[in-house]
């Protein structure tokens, strides 16, 4: 997956799942276990959100919501030999 910026209208609600199929959807060497959102917060400056993108897949209530600013990161799977 390729990065790209997804705007968000006022009051629009976007899923972390719905967001990367809207970006072009993860690549076979993307880790599904190892997502997570950088969200800017007032008081921690940026966190990392964990996603279980397993658990959203499966039950959309489980899909983490998106706030304005935030950066969903699909890391790469590296294999060694």
């Amino acid at each position: 997956m390729d990065p790209c910026h997804i705007p968000l209208k006022p009051n629009q609600r976007l899923g972390v799942l719905e967001a990367i199929f809207k970006a072009g959807g993860p690549d076979p060497f993307s880790d599904h276990k190892m997502i997570y959102i950088l969200r800017t917060t007032r008081d921690a400056g940026k966190v990392k959100v964990p996603v279980n993108l397993h658990a959203a897949e499966q039950n959309q209530n489980q899909d983490t919501l998106l706030q304005s600013g935030d950066i969903v990161v699909l890391p790469k799977k590296y294999w060694s030999y």
